[in-house]
């Protein structure tokens, strides 16, 4: 779960970047993405909003710090939840799929800025592709870290694949299925629309709806 933080947060000295980021997470599990500017981070901390900015350009850059941070981790409990089981079998994609869900209920502050509007400056005139570009231009990290999250699973895809555990198809496509299923089961229950208070029932629910389309998937 994240780190639970003080109402103020007190800084003296060291990485000033990592307690923005860190107030930042506490606010918008308070008030939510809209409730706070990067002045109030800067006081959440104790510093100037001078002192901030020398991080961060503003608040859609503090947030995109954020949302890198998530996906990095995101990437990383995935990965470790899967390292112990056979590559390229069902189980090791249950496995990464289970820990996208719980990387979402243990931390759904962060989940939601990862997940929110895009991180650019506001409207782009034009297509979509001109929109991402443009995010990927200020943000190319960010973007990196996106890409590699979701890079992971195609892996995974690709080796079950190649097992003979799911059929020939494009992997991203397959891939994109699986992620949308999950980030959809999430949304499912941040807004209640899916009732689920324990973690022990929420997981087996999920992989009953996950073994539905694991089965499409089948060779």
């Amino acid at each position: 779960m994240p780190k639970k933080l003080p109402q103020k947060l007190g800084y003296h000295h060291g990485d000033l970047r990592r307690a923005l980021i860190d107030a930042a997470t506490q606010l918008v599990a308070e008030g939510g993405e809209g409730a706070f500017t990067l002045r109030e981070a800067a006081a959440r901390v104790g510093v100037s909003h001078v002192a901030a900015y020398r991080h961060f350009a503003d608040k859609t850059a503090l947030f995109a710090a954020l949302a890198e941070e998530g996906f990095r981790r995101l990437r990383t409990t995935q990965a470790e939840a899967g390292r112990e089981l056979p590559r390229g079998s069902l189980a090791r994609i249950e496995a990464l799929a289970l820990a996208y869900v719980g990387f979402a209920l243990d931390d759904p502050s962060t989940y939601r800025v990862m997940f929110g509007d895009r991180l650019d400056d506001g409207p782009v005139p034009g297509t979509e592709e001109a929109q991402a570009a443009r995010a990927r231009a200020r943000f190319p990290t960010l973007d990196e870290a996106v890409e590699a999250s979701f890079d992971l699973l195609v892996s995974e895809v690709v080796a079950a694949q190649e097992a003979g555990t799911l059929r020939a198809a494009p992997p991203r496509d397959l891939a994109l299925a699986l992620w949308t299923l999950s980030h959809g089961y999430v949304d499912l229950l941040q807004k209640r629309r899916i009732r689920g208070d324990e973690r022990a029932k929420i997981e087996r629910h999920y992989l009953r709806i996950l073994g539905i389309s694991l089965h499409g998937m089948r060779p």
